[in-house]
């Protein structure tokens, strides 16, 4: 988590993404949007 908190300081526009978002995948298993606040 603290990896994706220094990148966003890095890149304040940047977008975080599942790769399910993307593609027919199932995962990740989680909500990345949600985990991560975008």
């Amino acid at each position: 988590r603290s990896l994706i908190e220094q990148l966003k300081e890095e890149y304040p526009l940047a977008t975080i993404h599942g790769h399910n978002e993307f593609a027919n995948k199932a995962c990740p298993c989680f909500d990345v949007k949600k985990e991560f606040g975008e």
